[in-house]
């Protein structure tokens, strides 16, 4: 049995909200937590036109939904910790982005961090990252997502793969390529990823080559010491063994031409870029709803 009382109506711009009371006996059901927060983000939401107002509706339905489904789906129906206040303002944040966009691609990541934050509802470092991502990830085209995700993976192991010669396929066709299309990355892009918090330059930088053959030092043979200590700022152009005129990164390249721009502008914007914790949660959630491969991302905020 669920009893929800609730009245409040939001006037234009207002960012007054209230969850509303609730009784619950059973558990709150998958059904009755969409419910929740679509009428939580009807009553916020700003007056506007009749048309706006139903595809503002059908939208915010939608993310509803989509973000229950997923949550179930990895934590089974009972919906309790969506009657959280944090919770249920994070979700309100994301059903108000994909409203106004539509993009489906945003409404994927958005329901998965909606999701991932109803799973745990102590004030935690994560959960805090995921709230911040919720509002950044509506901010970012495509383009930067991706570039972001790409320069996060570029020298990342993923847990459960075999380490071998096969490694290297699934790595470019199924990490890599799909993020690869950085062809219209600007100088304007790293600025501004790096204006809303996503990304810090440093002045210091490790050559592609090294990244690339340092992660398959134990199944290519390549012409340097890995013991010697890598100097920053410095191209190295690190060759295979058997061949001393292919370096690195185009030993990868004609496995995969498509990599081309992305080490391209890797070498040319990306390389003095640090990831942030934000922008890291955003990567990762990308990668798997494109790849379908998980990553754990949570292990980053976890202490030895």
């Amino acid at each position: 049995m669920c009893n929800i009382k609730q009245e409040q109506k939001g006037s234009l711009g207002s960012s007054n909200m209230q969850i509303g009371e609730q009784n619950n006996y059973y558990g709150l059901t998958p059904q009755k937590a969409s419910e929740i927060a679509i009428k939580l983000f009807m009553d916020n939401f700003p007056e506007m036109m009749e048309e706006c107002k139903t595809v503002a509706k059908e939208r915010a339905t939608e993310c509803a939904e989509k973000t229950i489904q997923k949550y179930v789906q990895k934590n089974g129906p009972n919906c309790e910790n969506f009657k959280d206040v944090d919770v249920m303002y994070t979700f309100w944040e994301a059903q108000k982005s994909y409203a106004r966009s539509g993009d489906i691609g945003l409404l994927d990541m958005l329901s998965t961090l909606v999701a991932n934050r109803a799973e745990n509802i102590e004030n935690s470092l994560y959960n805090i990252t995921l709230n911040q991502a919720v509002l950044i990830v509506s901010k970012l085209t495509p383009l930067q997502i991706n570039t972001l995700t790409f320069i996060h993976f570029i020298n990342k192991n993923l847990n459960g793969i075999p380490f071998d010669k096969k490694y290297i396929q699934i790595w470019l066709n199924r990490i890599l390529r799909d993020f690869s299309d950085l062809r219209k990355l600007s100088g304007i892009d790293i600025s501004y990823l790096n204006s809303i918090g996503c990304a810090q330059s440093n002045i210091l930088w490790l050559d592609l080559d090294v990244y690339l053959a340092k992660k398959f030092k134990d199944i290519i043979e390549w012409n340097i010491n890995f013991d010697e200590r890598f100097s920053y700022n410095r191209n190295y152009n690190i060759t295979l063994k058997d061949n001393p005129s292919t370096t690195a990164t185009e030993f990868f390249c004609n496995l995969c031409p498509e990599l081309k721009n992305a080490f391209s502008a890797y070498n040319h914007y990306l390389r003095t870029l640090i990831l942030t914790p934000v922008s890291i949660v955003i990567a990762e959630i990308n990668f798997t709803n494109k790849t379908g491969m998980p990553v754990n991302t949570l292990s980053l905020f976890l202490k030895d």
